[in-house]
């Protein structure tokens, strides 16, 4: 099936036979659906806390000395904002009348914040869609080449001293909210590479702007998708696509690729949002508010953990366990160990109940079953809870479902039989279920990708990001390439499947929080 020509593109991408053979496997056999128990809900699965409880966790969080670092994935193109103005400009000419979302960006040009450098007459529609999407409007004067930038670099909003880009808002926010106790902002940007040198040299030119305005330093760190974790794409008959010159094509394998990235990030807290959903300073409050919120209660719960994690460890000893259940060895060292015996009856008389009632409210452990499943042993049944316990912790706000189209939050069983929390998207749903499809429309609410989450154990130690990860919860999408159809294959989702067997909480943050730039359009009014 491969050329040593195929050999040879493998290689300079970090790929081998086998990992490629694999993908191609995957368009022949599919992804399993996800076991849909019903959407998360207030009271079921989604926590929803009153002001003072809120203020509790704010002041949580803002006694914590952990480390922080905003993760921002800003390496997507703008391409798909200006859609409608591609299709406009093809349109114009060609001699077309372009459509009415083009016809409307024409007419009100003046209200975007990236308007105030156009030369020209603004009733020469041509002109100025070839001066927003294009370097040179057929040189006549340098256009903005939106067209072919990162979108973090689109200019978002104006205000009063000029304008800024959302990469730029992001440098305001993470003043606001993601400032460690040593006085830095750390922040790390997925970048694409060409577009690299671009986002360092507004570094350069941002930090030391707010710097002098907040009184706060900046250390902020880039980084690249992996070319490896792309993957190859199929023909309609699960061969491998080839481009017109005979090479294969392999494709991002969209954000679920990001996970080493994140993986990379050296940090007691990270935050996680996307480089699209900011909104001008006026409007930060509510923002700032609930990442704090969700800050403190990562931080609550995680410190928390940490303290049975280390309780367990010290009752079972660190290697009793083995996969969840109490090895042989294990067995004889609870079992002989002096004193270990009395410690064990009093955990299990004074603290397990308190352990059971965290897990169960906090972490959707249902702490009966898993102890009946233990068969009457305390020591396999503290294990079990000991290896859901010990793992990688997310906090994700959610907001109410108005519509958006996006993942959401659902109660899901895992191939073991536990209920879990999952965001899902609505590929990973088999929409010919009709409970699944009733779960779905019942939803009420939505992952705006808001994410605060603890990577490291309760000794300081990374977990390795790459072991909690359902390899079955990709997806197969349709694209096209050079004019032919394709098989497109998407990795786990970077908080779908890639962070399928994380600890995961939900919480209720209000809409006013999530303010994303989808289209060009959006830019109006914010």
């Amino acid at each position: 099936m491969f050329t040593e020509r195929d050999f040879e593109q493998m290689a300079s991408l970090g790929k081998n036979v086998g990992e490629v053979n694999g993908e191609l496997a995957r368009f022949e056999k599919g992804f399993p659906f996800i076991e849909i128990v019903r959407s998360a809900s207030v009271g079921d699965g989604i926590l929803r806390f009153s002001e003072d409880e809120c203020l509790r966790y704010m002041e949580t969080g803002e006694k914590s000395v952990s480390t922080v670092t905003k993760f921002v994935p800003a390496s997507g193109a703008a391409t798909r904002m200006f859609k409608d103005l591609f299709t406009g400009l093809d349109d114009l000419r060609s001699g077309r009348e372009p459509g009415a979302k083009a016809l409307s960006f024409i007419k009100d040009f003046r209200k975007f914040p990236f308007s105030g450098g156009y030369p020209g007459d603004c009733s020469d529609g041509r002109a100025v869609l070839e001066y927003v999407l294009e370097g040179d409007a057929e040189g006549r004067f340098s256009g903005l080449n939106y067209g072919n930038m990162p979108k973090g670099l689109v200019v978002f909003h104006g205000y009063e001293d000029g304008v800024r880009t959302a990469f730029e808002e992001h440098f305001v926010e993470g003043a606001m909210y993601a400032t460690s106790s040593d006085g830095k902002v750390r922040m790390h940007f997925t970048v694409s590479p060409e577009y690299m040198s671009l986002f360092e040299k507004e570094y350069e030119r941002l930090a030391s702007k707010y710097e002098a305005r907040f009184g706060c330093s900046y250390e902020v760190t880039f980084s690249v998708q992996n070319p490896a974790t792309d993957t190859i794409a199929a023909n309609p008959d699960n061969t491998p696509f080839r481009k017109g010159d005979g090479s294969l094509l392999f494709r991002p394998a969209g954000h679920g690729a990001l996970l080493g990235n994140l993986n990379s990030v050296d940090s007691d807290i990270i935050m996680i949002k996307n480089i699209d959903n900011v909104v001008r300073e006026s409007r930060l409050e509510p923002t700032v508010y609930w990442k704090k919120v969700l800050k403190g209660v990562l931080v609550d719960v995680r410190d928390t953990v940490y303290a049975y994690v280390r309780r367990l460890k010290g009752l079972v000893g660190a290697n009793v366990c083995q996969n969840g259940c109490i090895s042989a060895s294990g067995a004889a060292v609870v079992s002989s160990a002096s004193g270990v015996a009395a410690a064990l009856h009093e955990f299990v008389e004074k603290e397990l109940p308190s352990l059971e009632a965290f897990a169960d409210r906090f972490l959707m452990y249902d702490c009966a079953s898993l102890k009946a499943a233990s068969e009457g042993n305390i020591e396999k049944y503290l294990c079990t809870l000991l290896a859901l316990l010990d793992r990688p912790l997310r906090v994700c706000g959610m907001v109410k479902n108005e519509g958006a189209p996006g993942g959401g939050p659902f109660v899901v069983r895992e191939k073991d039989g536990r209920l879990s929390l999952q965001i899902l998207e609505s590929s990973q749903i088999d929409m010919d279920n009709e409970e699944y499809v009733k779960a779905l429309r019942s939803s009420t609410h939505f992952n705006p990708v808001d994410i605060v989450c603890c990577i490291k154990d309760c000794d300081g130690r990374k977990y390795d990001l790459s072991e909690y990860v359902d390899r079955d919860a990709g997806f197969i999408s349709s694209k096209s390439y050079e004019g032919r159809e394709l098989k497109a294959l998407e990795l786990p989702g970077l908080w779908n499947g890639s962070m399928s067997s994380w600890n995961t909480l939900f919480v209720e943050v209000p809409v006013s929080t999530f303010n994303p730039v989808k289209t060009v359009m959006d830019l109006l009014g914010r």
